[in-house]
């Protein structure tokens, strides 16, 4: 009974996944932005709890008022609703018709610079902006040959979300044996891409976060201090409207050849924690704030 309830239940969220792209996929834009949001704002309504653990997340990190606080959330559970939107809109769109959506920042002339030098190159982002275009960016862009990607339970919506990440030319690599890959990737001058900003477990590297104690799943860092190779954090940020994307990349940043590996490792995480940080702070309603990210911290900063 387990088993059939449990594909049952799949074979549910698949339906439903269809319904969403026939409804915030195909239908005309106009529509889909304002169903879009009518669906985020009841969603905030009968979803107080988490609500409110977003408005007391963003009054803490961000040192937000009671009405800064309560704004964010509700434009965070907007962000929700178009990234949902944005990526059912990019599996039926033409790679053509999608770049044109999207513009660079500064940056791109330093990543291509740092990947040309030979050593690969460590793409690093979060769940912030639209995490899937930013795939499709990289790919297209041809600065990631391959990512980093957690299987999602169900595999017929695993398949679905895969053919819209490996439609932009790179490779899906699941998160389980995933050291090998990223260091032949880089080894042979290759882009390589990861999220890093959920909380890294009691065995995660001890840092800060938005000021916060923190641990960070440190493996891309490693990986990358091990190959010499530099890394970059970024993201593709929702430009002021639905369907419109600005890419913002930080600075690049290479480890010190003749510096302890460890050390190494630990000065680089805590740099990109810090350079995604300042990337909420641009963008603070595009991130997941209902993460967890502080659960193992230690102490103040």
């Amino acid at each position: 009974m387990g088993r059939r309830s449990g594909t049952f239940a799949a074979a549910m969220q698949y339906w439903g996944l269809m319904l969403a792209y026939g409804l915030l996929g195909c239908a005309p834009l106009w529509f889909a932005k304002r169903l879009a949001r009518v669906l985020a704002d009841l969603v905030r309504v009968i979803d107080s709890r988490h609500a409110l653990r977003v408005e007391a997340a963003a009054k803490d990190r961000l040192g937000l008022d009671a009405a800064g606080a309560k704004r964010l959330a509700k434009e965070n559970y907007r962000h929700y609703a178009y990234t949902a939107m944005e990526i059912l809109r990019l599996a039926r769109m033409p790679d053509e018709a999608a770049l044109t959506r999207i513009r660079f920042g500064d940056g791109l002339d330093a990543v291509r610079s740092a990947k040309s030098e030979g050593r690969g190159i460590m793409l690093l982002t979060g769940h912030m902006g639209n995490w899937e275009w930013c795939g499709f960016t990289a790919g297209r862009y041809r600065l990631a040959e391959g990512v980093v990607a957690r299987p999602l339970n169900n595999p017929r919506l695993d398949a679905f979300l895969r053919r819209i990440r490996e439609r932009a030319g790179f490779e899906v690599w699941s998160k389980f044996g995933a050291i090998r890959r990223l260091f032949k990737t880089l080894s042979r001058g290759g882009g390589a891409g990861a999220l890093v900003d959920q909380d890294g477990g009691p065995r995660g590297l001890p840092g800060f976060f938005l000021g916060r104690s923190c641990t960070t799943m440190s493996l891309p860092v490693e990986v990358a201090v091990k190959a010499g190779a530099p890394l970059v954090v970024g993201g593709v940020f929702r430009d002021r409207e639905p369907m419109r994307f600005v890419v913002r990349l930080k600075r690049v940043r290479r480890p010190d050849p003749a510096a302890d590996a460890e050390a190494e490792v630990r000065r680089l995480t805590q740099a990109v924690n810090d350079d995604l940080g300042d990337l909420i702070r641009e963008f603070p309603e595009q991130w997941i704030w209902t993460h967890q990210r502080w659960r193992h911290g230690r102490s103040e900063r």
